[in-house]
């Protein structure tokens, strides 16, 4: 069912939309709830090579070609979501194969986000409080969210992501002080070769780009505004990604780097404002919270269209219920200790359970061109 026969309100236009500004802000929290929690700047290569903030900056172009290259889809095939692309493009019977794959993707891979973000919080905040507690709370939020349709996961994103960009200077500006700038001299003193494997994780965070683009840049109000709402959210978590490397290779160095869990969290812990904020780790949760719920709501709202393009009959309120229920049973059997979230965040790891879902574009854009296939709007 094509998305612009969805609503009656509105007919021959998709009935859920976003602006570029709101899918800007989707990308920056999709991004950020990792970039604060697991630093993968720095955590990807062990020990981080001190020119980690070059490797940030030179990390951002496989993820645009990307996420361009998902933009490109939504346009050729406008009024429709990413699994009738599958649909229009390999057929009935291949597509049904292709999204159920897909559906089988995001689902994992909204298990595993969510076990990570559990996990974090209960080994750094509330340590005698079960990882499913956490588990739950996120689910509830991310189904709400994902329920209210993509308007909703726009508008938190657009509320959320200003405070999650003016937390985040503050917490960049905040650490100048405790900054060594020795510790990141002298430049490419590890040369290209380590710079460029310190690039992968950073790489792959930014290459995230591409799953959020297939999701939500379809609902876009103005599609030609695509590029500018990817590019400057991809600036952003660039930018984010590079000064918090540097700032943390400054304040740490790369022996202490390459023994911390957490280094973002322990570099809010040497900060002091005055005498009434002494410590600003409460700060980065609330913006952390913010940017998972957004990005686990993507994830469940992905996976619920996934499912109703196989069983159009099937009650989308149901089905999500369900989508959900999965992940929570799922998040719990998968990367069962904190070693093995902390393991994923290595590059080779990186590379091998999220990049698949990333090269989706790729392939669906190859074989839309091999096949001369486009949409009917």
């Amino acid at each position: 069912m094509p998305l612009t026969h969805l609503g009656t309100d509105r007919p021959g236009r998709v009935p859920y939309e976003i602006s570029w500004w709101q899918l800007c802000m989707i990308v920056v929290s999709a991004h950020a709830s990792v970039v604060v929690s697991y630093a993968p700047m720095v955590s990807s290569r062990i020990p981080p090579v001190r020119d980690a903030w070059l490797a940030s900056l030179v990390a951002w172009v496989p993820g645009l070609v990307l996420a361009l290259i998902a933009w490109w889809l939504a346009k050729r095939f406008e009024g429709q979501n990413v699994f009738e692309f599958a649909f229009s493009i390999f057929g009935r019977s291949l597509g049904a194969v292709i999204n159920a794959g897909l559906v089988v993707y995001l689902l994992y891979w909204a298990a595993v986000v969510t076990r990570e973000f559990s996990l974090f919080m209960a080994s750094i905040v509330y340590l005698r409080t079960p990882e499913v507690v956490f588990s739950v709370v996120f689910l509830i939020l991310a189904f709400v969210g994902a329920s209210q349709q993509i308007e909703f996961i726009g508008r938190a994103a657009e509320l959320g992501g200003p405070l999650t960009i003016g937390g985040g200077a503050l917490l960049l500006l905040a650490n100048v002080p405790n900054m060594d700038f020795g510790m990141v001299r002298p430049m490419l003193a590890e040369g290209w070769r380590a710079v460029a494997e310190q690039a992968v994780g950073p790489a792959v965070v930014i290459g995230d780009t591409a799953w959020v683009a297939l999701l939500a840049a379809p609902y876009l109000n103005n599609l030609a505004h695509g590029p500018k709402a990817l590019g400057l959210g991809i600036g952003i978590t660039v930018f984010f990604l590079s000064a918090g490397a540097l700032v943390l290779m400054a304040v740490f160095g790369p022996e202490l780097l390459a023994i911390l869990a957490f280094p973002a969290l322990s570099a809010t812990r040497l900060v002091r404002i005055g005498e009434s904020l002494e410590r600003l780790e409460w700060l980065m949760l609330m913006l952390w919270i913010g940017a998972i719920g957004v990005k686990i709501s993507l994830l469940l709202f992905g996976a619920r269209l996934g499912v109703t393009s196989l069983f159009p009959g099937a009650r989308p309120g149901a089905v999500l219920l369900a989508v959900a229920v999965v992940v929570l049973v799922w998040s719990s059997v998968v990367l069962p200790t904190m070693p093995a979230v902390l393991d994923l965040f290595l590059a080779e790891n990186l590379v091998r359970f999220i990049v698949p879902l990333q090269l989706v574009p790729l392939v669906f854009a190859a074989a839309a061109l091999a096949r001369g296939v486009k949409g009917s709007g």
